[in-house]
């Protein structure tokens, strides 16, 4: 019954009602693996495919790994019960509301979300072009409703990153990353590189001090360990996943690349191994598994607080807010 009022009162009060679309059926199963935004099923190393799967793929062709692929994602799919339906319609109310007061223009035109039962990501919450994927479990648990709200604002932002890039760059920069072109990973990294869904093209770049006085450009990668499915460890992306950063070189004419790592991975540092990393991009959050992730996390506190947990760098979630909100970058015209 709250929650019903809480989305009474946020349609109500609003000049122009404005609800999120839950999207169900073909409708939803064309949104999640629809890549004219996004191109994620084409970034894909065959580890990637066969962790999401849980098999191996040897013996299929790339396109038929990742056709079974697509019809893992669309299989996974499901209707909005009522219940989850209150939770996400007063979720989205909480961060409208905040949107509007701290950086309009966050909220696309057209809010979508899919619902499905978690077996195709891990059960992780993820974007695909305009459109927001939750698993149900995200909604099922005994999350308050500010928890939701700060899961929902923080894929909003992903998705608002996707339809402004001219503002994503403003964004990245204050947390000192330069965005460059789709950085060159090297063979051994290709092979076993686990794609983000919500940033699966690696193109930023930030300076590190892995010894003292030496400055080094690198790059955050994501990468499986081992580097091939194995039936013992198949089980999900998560059970694979490693991070770290990279060094990366300028190839001329506007291009990246990792240094090495062609016959085997290069060296990659932690976070915690180098200078100048969280001296740039703060510790609000221990979630840094892309440049995108870091920002949206921070944008996420912005918009509804952090529990209660006191901020190392309290002036971060208010100033990326403030960059989306003098933004003049349009958003585009959407189906």
């Amino acid at each position: 019954m709250i929650m019903s009022i809480l989305f009474f009162a946020w349609v109500t009060l609003d000049q122009t009602p404005y609800r999120p679309e839950l999207l169900t059926g073909d409708q939803a199963q064309r949104a999640i693996t629809n890549e004219t935004s996004d191109p994620f099923f084409s970034q894909l190393s065959q580890v990637d495919i066969e962790a999401r799967l849980g098999q191996s793929v040897d013996g299929f062709s790339k396109e038929q790994a990742t056709e079974s692929l697509r019809q893992l994602f669309r299989n996974s799919v499901i209707n909005w019960p009522e219940r989850e339906q209150s939770a996400l319609i007063a979720a989205c109310g909480l961060v409208k509301e905040s949107a509007d007061r701290l950086c309009p223009g966050l909220i696309p035109p057209r809010w979508r979300f899919v619902l499905t039962d978690g077996s195709e990501e891990g059960g992780a919450a993820y974007t695909r072009g305009n459109t927001i994927i939750l698993p149900i479990q995200k909604l099922r648990t005994d999350l308050v409703l500010g928890q939701i709200a700060k899961l929902v604002a923080h894929e909003t932002c992903h998705v608002y990153g996707r339809q402004h890039p001219q503002t994503r760059e403003k964004l990245l920069a204050r947390l000192g990353f330069r965005v460059v072109s789709s950085i060159a990973l090297g063979t051994a990294i290709e092979s076993r590189k686990l794609t983000n869904p919500d940033s699966p093209v690696i193109d930023s770049i930030i300076q590190v001090q892995p010894t003292p006085g030496v400055d080094v450009p690198v790059t955050l990668v994501l990468y499986a360990d081992p580097g091939r499915f194995s039936p013992i460890k198949g089980q999900g992306v998560f059970k694979y996943l490693k991070y770290g950063l990279v060094a990366v070189a300028d190839l001329g004419e506007g291009r990246f690349g990792v240094v090495g790592g062609q016959d085997q991975l290069p060296v990659v540092y932690s976070p915690n191994e180098v200078a100048g990393f969280y001296e740039k991009v703060g510790h609000n959050t221990r979630y840094i598994l892309s440049p995108d992730e870091i920002l949206a996390d921070n944008i996420a506190i912005a918009l509804v607080g952090s529990g209660g947990v006191p901020l190392a760098d309290p002036r971060l979630p208010a100033d990326l807010a403030e960059i989306i909100r003098n933004s003049t970058e349009a958003s585009p015209a959407e189906d």
